[in-house]
């Protein structure tokens, strides 16, 4: 299973995201969700997560700001940003960062299940590039 975060200072965003989001269906599960920017980092930085789902503008840090401190740090999580706001220049920011995605709030079911689907090949991809002893015991044994 791949391990996903939900960050969100909504409650109510968050909670509808997760359920808006098929992870089950695509070998994904929520292992944490926080609704405070510096809970988020925290966590990105102490835990293996696969992906996050992070709000683009929350109170202290930015998803933008996580982003950045991330891939500074070398943390290696796929990020989908989750904004009310379809400015351009954070999706631009979020873009130059390495982003997965980008998506608007709130988030409709058909887009959540193309999104979770592309998700989990890159991240099925990604796991068999950093541990391809199981394919090859598979294909050679």
């Amino acid at each position: 299973m791949f391990r996903v975060l939900l960050a969100d200072d909504e409650k109510m965003v968050l909670l509808s995201t997760e359920k808006t989001f098929p992870f089950s269906e695509y070998g994904m599960t929520v292992a944490a969700r926080v609704f405070d920017s510096f809970e988020a980092l925290r966590l990105l930085e102490e835990s293996a997560f696969d992906a996050a789902l992070i709000d683009i503008r929350m109170p202290g840090l930015t998803g933008i700001d996580i982003i950045s401190e991330c891939r500074r740090r070398n943390i290696d999580t796929e990020f989908i940003v989750v904004s009310g706001y379809s400015d351009f220049a954070y999706m631009k920011q979020a873009i130059q960062l390495g982003a997965f995605d980008y998506c608007l709030k709130p988030v409709q079911r058909q887009e959540a299940d193309e999104l979770s689907r592309r998700l989990s090949d890159l991240l099925f991809r990604k796991r068999l590039e950093q541990d391809s002893e199981p394919l090859t015991e598979i294909l050679y044994h």
